[in-house]
């Protein structure tokens, strides 16, 4: 940890009443100003591992600045000597050289906003001198289109789900994934009651409703068989309560098909033991 500031460090002070005056393009103060965040990073730990020896000077809650792959960030240095972002701005890039000086191992879970469509490049002949080639945009080729993303490593970046990083349709997106949840949630809770089997009626449902001894009620989802006879062939049914206000009413009731043919799967009269392992259909030894 770093030690806390001590004022009797200070040999003396100087009263100044006037103000400086740069001369050249270069900081007041040189430690205030980094070409590389890892040569920041070495500053921060006060122990003069930095590329230009600055010793013990870095102090706790002191602003730097890092200038690397053309993209500013400033810093502070915490109290454990390590370095944190000042500020919470997500960073806008419209360059390939913007995005991939910010898509750093230090920048990962860093969100970012590409604000107008990055192209790749491509060789062309130069139209003011046929004897040169100039690189330009190759628009059928788009590398980072609009949108925000998120540094996932070193050189590693993901778009994120969305054409806008504005906070209204983050919050739109948002509303949407909530409404999808609760389709789902509903869906989910229909179909928990699908083919819940209660009974044999001994009426048929769409005609009269359905009977079956010690049910009074149905609740939606509901399945029922009834058997009857059709061209002198008994056939089962089966039924499900699709609710209403009448209650146990024939229109309450929807024919799913017939068990002995569509639904043998789902609803069965009558189970036949498959064979035993060993056995063939007929039942003899294989």
């Amino acid at each position: 940890m770093a030690n806390s500031f001590n004022d009797a460090l200070i040999k003396s002070k100087l009263d100044w009443v006037n103000t400086f005056q740069r001369m050249n393009a270069v900081p007041l103060d040189r430690t205030s100003l980094f070409s590389s965040y890892s040569d920041a990073v070495k500053y921060a730990k006060g122990d003069g591992s930095d590329s230009r020896g600055l010793g013990t000077t870095s102090y706790v809650g002191q602003i730097i600045t890092v200038f690397e792959n053309d993209v500013v960030t400033v810093y502070k240095i915490n109290a454990d000597k390590t370095l944190e972002e000042t500020g919470g701005a997500i960073k806008t890039f419209d360059t390939k050289a913007g995005v991939d000086g910010f898509s750093t191992s230090s920048n990962v879970g860093r969100i970012f906003y590409v604000s107008s469509n990055i192209y790749d490049k491509k060789t062309v002949e130069d139209p003011e001198d046929p004897e040169k080639t100039i690189e330009v945009d190759d628009l059928e080729k788009v590398l980072y289109p609009v949108g925000p993303y998120v540094v996932t490593g070193a050189g590693s970046v993901m778009r994120l789900a969305t054409s806008s990083a504005s906070a209204d349709d983050l919050s739109a997106s948002v509303e949407d994934i909530k409404t999808s949840i609760s389709e789902i949630n509903s869906e989910l809770d229909t179909l928990s009651n699908v083919l819940h089997f209660v009974g044999v009626s001994s009426t048929e449902p769409t005609v009269s409703g359905a009977t079956i001894e010690n049910i009074s009620s149905y609740s939606k989802g509901d399945v029922v068989l009834y058997t009857g006879v059709v061209s002198g062939t008994s056939i089962t049914m089966e039924y499900v309560y699709k609710g209403g206000t009448a209650g146990n009413a024939p229109s309450d009731w929807e024919a799913l098909g017939s068990v002995n043919t569509v639904n043998e799967s789902l609803v069965w009269n009558e189970v036949t033991p498959a064979p035993e392992l060993g056995e063939d259909e007929g039942g003899e030894e294989a």
